[in-house]
């Protein structure tokens, strides 16, 4: 078998990290709203935040990845 690349590893890890960190949020917010008398009124801006939140990191990550990708043409030269 072969060692994965620090490449391949970054995107597990970060893969892993996103998975699980957005998991404990939904599990946290989806008890919170179960268990509030408002549940209904409030899921959408709780929705609308998470959308948010997945759109931003997956900007910032592309961004991120393109920046590095740039670098590395530099390091070439």
């Amino acid at each position: 078998m072969q060692k994965p690349t620090p490449l391949r590893r970054a995107i597990v890890v970060a893969a892993t990290d996103g998975f699980l960190f957005l998991g404990v949020i939904g599990l946290t917010l989806g008890l919170l709203l179960g268990w509030s008398d408002r549940g209904a009124e409030l899921l959408l801006p709780v929705l609308a935040g998470s959308v948010f939140s997945i759109g931003g990191a997956t900007c910032f990550g592309l961004l991120a990845y393109f920046f590095s990708r740039a670098a590395d043409s530099f390091d070439d030269e």
